[in-house]
């Protein structure tokens, strides 16, 4: 059985920005996403353990897109990638949401899911200029 604290990566230095309603993206989004790849993997660990088989390509299509806007501020090229951002980022709420419905009799971990998949869709957004 997974521990709370250990599927939620509270040692991890991300988990502080996790924390926070909002931060400069600029600066701390890189530590913020690979925050949400440690946590990711680490309830992977669990869902293997379990016989389950997780997917997570759409955070590796959102780090890959995020990766290709930090390159380019052409409107040409930004358009299409805010769109497939868009599509990425709302299967990983999903995914998030997937991930909460596996815990059971735990509401921190579940609440936490849940919160992750919104923040990251905020942060996300925001950082690509796309409105919810």
């Amino acid at each position: 059985m997974a521990r709370t604290i250990d599927l939620m990566q509270v040692s991890h230095p991300g988990f502080s920005l996790y924390q926070m309603p909002t931060f400069d993206l600029e600066e701390h989004m890189p530590m913020y996403m690979e925050y949400v790849i440690v946590v990711c993997t680490r309830f992977k660990h669990y869902a293997n353990m379990s016989q389950q088989v997780i997917t997570m390509i759409c955070l590796t299509d959102i780090c890959d897109i995020m990766a290709q806007m930090s390159n380019t501020d052409d409107p040409i090229e930004i358009i299409p990638l805010r769109n497939e951002l868009v599509a990425s980022v709302n299967k990983f709420n999903e995914l998030c949401e997937d991930m909460a419905a596996c815990i059971v009799n735990e509401s921190m971990a579940t609440d936490f899911y849940l919160r992750l998949g919104q923040k990251t869709k905020q942060h996300c957004y925001e950082y690509a200029g796309v409105e919810d």
